[in-house]
C-alpha cells in the first residue's frame, strides 16, 4: 500500500511538474496580453494572478478521481475552485482598494451604494460554500457549518497574501494539519495536483517575481474549505471554524503583518525563504 502511494505520488508529481512547466509560459503571456503586471508590495512591476496555475492544476486530476472513486469530490472541488478563480481574478483586474476586508466592502454598498468587485466576490463565494454544503451536508446544523467554513476558508488566504510567501506557506501548513488529522492523505488524486501547482509557483513568490492574486489565493482557501468538508471530523470542522472567526475579527481591526512582525516565530516563518533583492522582475519557476 505505501509503496503503491509512493510511486503514485513519484509518477504523477513529475507528470504533473512537466505539465505545468509547459503551461506556464502561455499562462505569464496571457497575463502580459491582458496588462496584468501590477506592483508588488515593494512597488516593483511582475506579474499578478499567476495562481490561475491552480485551477488549471485540477484538470489533471480526473483520472485519478474516477480510479479512486473520488469522481463526485474531484468535480465539485473542481467546479467550485474554477467559479471562485474567476471572481477573483474579475478582483485582480478591476478592484481597487476603496475598502478593506469585508467588513469595508458591505460599508461602502450600504453608505454609497457601490457594488465593488470584492462584494461581488463574497456573492459568487456564498453561493459556492452553498453548494458544496448542500451536495456533502446531512442536517442543517452541518450545512450551516460547512457553508461558513467555506466562506472563511475562501478568505484566510487571501488575507495572509500581503508579503512574498505568505499565502502560500499558509496554505502548506493547513494542509499539513489535514493531512496529519483527516483521512485527506489517502485521496491523493484530490490534493496532489494543488500541492504540485504550489510547489511550482513558490519559488517566483518567495522571491517577489510574481503574485497569486486573488485568483490564486481564494482558489487555495477555498480547495482547503472543499479538504475540510470533504475529509475532516465534525469536532475539527468546528475548531477550525472558531480559529477562522478569531482571525477575521482581529484582522477586520487590526494588522496580521504586524502581528506576524512582532511575533518571533511567525516572523521566522514569514521570512523563510524570501529575498531581500528588490531589482528581479523576471519570473523563473
Amino acid at each position: 500500500m505505501a509503496g503503491s502511494i509512493a510511486m503514485t505520488l513519484g509518477i504523477g508529481g513529475i507528470g504533473l511538474w512537466l505539465a505545468m512547466s509547459w503551461l506556464y509560459p502561455y499562462l505569464l503571456r496571457y497575463l502580459q496580453y491582458k496588462e496584468m503586471y501590477k506592483p508588488n508590495y515593494q512597488g516593483v512591476m511582475i506579474p499578478l494572478a499567476v495562481g490561475w496555475l491552480i485551477p488549471f492544476s485540477q484538470l489533471f486530476a480526473w483520472p485519478g478521481a474516477v480510479y479512486g472513486g473520488l469522481f463526485s469530490h474531484w468535480l465539485t472541488q473542481t467546479t467550485v475552485i474554477w467559479g471562485i478563480a474567476y471572481a477573483g481574478w474579475r478582483d485582480d483586474q478591476f478592484g481597487g482598494l476603496e475598502a478593506k476586508g469585508l467588513g469595508g466592502h458591505f460599508a461602502l454598498w450600504w453608505k454609497e451604494g457601490r457594488f465593488t468587485t470584492g462584494l461581488w466576490k463574497v456573492v459568487i463565494a456564498s453561493f459556492l460554500a452553498g453548494l458544496v454544503s448542500i451536495l456533502f451536508s446531512n442536517s442543517l446544523v452541518e450545512l450551516l457549518l460547512h457553508f461558513f467554513l467555506l466562506i472563511l476558508t475562501t478568505n484566510l488566504i487571501n488575507l495572509l497574501d500581503l508579503r512574498p510567501g505568505r499565502a502560500l506557506k499558509g496554505f502548506f501548513g493547513l494542509f499539513l494539519l489535514l493531512l496529519s488529522f483527516t483521512s485527506l492523505s489517502l485521496s491523493v488524486a484530490l490534493w496532489l495536483p494543488t500541492v504540485m501547482a504550489c510547489l511550482f509557483l513558490i519559488r517566483g513568490d518567495l522571491k517577489a517575481r510574481s503574485m497569486l492574486g486573488d485568483t490564486g489565493s481564494n482558489s487555495l482557501g477555498m480547495v482547503l474549505g472543499c479538504w475540510i468538508v470533504f475529509f475532516a471530523s465534525n469536532s475539527l470542522k468546528w475548531i477550525i471554524l472558531t480559529i477562522a472567526i478569531l482571525i477575521h475579527i482581529y484582522a477586520e481591526k487590526r494588522s496580521l503583518t504586524i502581528l506576524i512582525q512582532n511575533t518571533p516565530v511567525l516572523h521566522w516563518v514569514d521570512m523563510l525563504g524570501r529575498t531581500k533583492d528588490k531589482k528581479k522582475t523576471r519570473i523563473n519557476s
